[in-house]
């Protein structure tokens, strides 16, 4: 990669990268990545598929579909999507589309259906980036400066202050394998059932309270990125 800020850092599960930067997309993978010809040299969002057989990318005011064998399509985004630049895509188990900018929310029910603006179902504007976290039981998770919104199928759920959240804003959120989520904020939150909630901060060795990135590697270990450095766990 050129010198530039990365924005989105998307894989499969054989290792198969996308990388959006402030400057393009580029693809390959940890060893070597090249550019995505034919994209916008611009800020967007991407994602792949876990098993690579397609990703979609977000920029310049269209939603581009590439298929295993290299096909392309896309499709122009309406106009709420082209006022601010979308930070996140993803593809539900239902084939649902989800793209999310720092205060919009669009969704897809097919390919070529048409959008549905969400961005009333938000609780606030994102912190700092517009993150969607896709589960593995198809649940996506939108955090903001008001709460966590949570899509299952045709449901919204908010877990906010009022709904046990510790904090009122969260800034990314990670759903284990075993189903458990942890929310970056003031330290790294984990929900552990009934609205039961602990907390790493600080006082159990992180760098910064601010947490901006948590991530749970193929060993376990759970990593969390703060204001002031990476830690890792060690329990």
């Amino acid at each position: 990669l050129p010198g530039r800020v990365v924005l989105v850092m998307a894989s499969s599960d054989a290792g198969a990268l996308l990388v959006a930067t402030a400057g393009g997309f580029y693809s390959g993978s940890v060893r070597h990545l090249q550019p995505i010809p034919g994209l916008a040299r611009e800020a967007g969002a991407a994602w792949i598929a876990r098993d690579g057989s397609q990703a979609l990318f977000v920029v310049a005011g269209r939603l581009y579909r590439r298929d295993a064998s290299g096909h392309w399509q896309y499709r122009v985004l309406p106009t709420i999507a082209t006022t601010e630049a979308a930070q996140a895509v993803v593809e539900d188990p239902r084939g649902r589309i989800w793209i999310r900018g720092r205060q919009m929310l669009l969704r897809l029910p097919r390919f070529d259906a048409a959008f549905e603006d969400l961005t009333a179902q938000l609780p606030g504007a994102a912190v700092p980036t517009g993150e969607l976290t896709l589960a593995a039981t198809g649940r996506v998770w939108a955090p903001s400066n008001r709460g966590i919104a949570v899509f299952d199928g045709d449901r919204r759920a908010l877990v906010d202050a009022a709904h046990g959240l510790p904090n009122e804003w969260a800034t990314t959120v990670l759903v284990d394998h075993e189903g458990s989520p942890w929310i970056g904020s003031e330290g790294v939150q984990q929900l552990q059932g009934r609205m039961a909630w602990t907390a790493q901060t600080r006082r159990q060795g992180l760098p910064s309270d601010t947490v901006w990135g948590v991530f749970r590697d193929r060993e376990g270990t759970l990593w969390a990125a703060t204001n002031r450095g990476v830690a890792r766990g060690t329990d």
